[in-house]
């Protein structure tokens, strides 16, 4: 069996030595029967610091976790 392999990658200016990606982000939203409007998510990590938010029928994630979880990256 193969290892498995990121689905993010990170550019570096030689093909020969990888990067390292010092912050990355992932953003969604989840349906719900019954829920007019879906939860949003939106999980992200700086350095050595992960966060994630859900906003319970807040749409996208980007619009509405996003700013939550970018503004607890910015206070670590």
């Amino acid at each position: 069996m193969a290892e498995p392999q990121p689905t993010a990658r990170s550019r570096s200016r030689s093909s020969s030595t990888p990067a390292v990606c010092a912050y990355g982000a992932k953003t969604g939203s989840a349906e719900v029967d019954g829920q007019a409007t879906p939860n949003g998510w939106f999980t992200a990590y700086r350095g050595g610091v992960a966060a994630a938010g859900l906003v319970l029928q807040g749409g996208h994630g980007g619009d509405s976790a996003g700013p939550i979880v970018a503004a607890v990256l910015k206070a670590s």
